[in-house]
């Protein structure tokens, strides 16, 4: 049992009770799991924080059981895998990044988009994310970075003031 002690504010009280209560399950019983909160737990998932809000991922909802023992077996047929009746896969996107990027412009909050948030997805994103074909731009890019933080320094002034962030 944790030794923490639990919060007063009920927002606090109700994570600290979900954090401190969890377990972690290796065998599963045959209770289905509804549409609605399969779909709940979903929509919380992808509200996960990313790296520059490019939300990188997809998930896949395997309820077939053809394609759930096949799973099982990319598992190493572990017990959580086998007995669970719905398995979710989260793949990494890393070629999602330009269209998100073009996103979190076009769905800024703040019309007009500030320059600075216009600046980021459309300049230094697609700068510090382009590759190139097999990683050719990278050493370049790496350069280019040492170079501009001796000149400018690191960038230390952040685009939101406190009340943003909050938000």
């Amino acid at each position: 049992m944790s030794t923490l002690t639990p919060l007063a504010d009920p927002k606090q009280a109700s994570f600290y009770d979900v954090v401190s209560t969890r377990r972690s399950v290796r065998r599963f019983t045959k209770t289905p799991i509804s549409d609605e909160v399969l779909n709940a737990c979903l929509d919380m998932a992808m509200l996960a924080p990313s790296s520059s809000n490019l939300q990188p991922w997809q998930f896949f909802v395997i309820e077939s059981e053809e394609k759930r023992q096949k799973t099982v077996t990319y598992c190493m047929s572990q017990n959580a895998a086998k007995t669970a009746n719905k398995l979710i896969v989260v793949v990494a996107r890393t070629d999602t990044w330009r269209q998100h990027a073009k996103d979190n412009i076009k769905y800024f909050p703040v019309k007009p988009v500030p320059k600075p948030v216009q600046d980021y997805y459309g300049k230094l994103i697609p700068l510090t994310m382009t590759r190139g074909v097999m990683n050719v731009f990278t050493p370049a890019k790496w350069a280019l970075t040492q170079a501009t933080r001796k000149v400018k320094g690191a960038m230390v002034d952040p685009i939101y003031d406190a009340d943003d962030l909050k938000n």
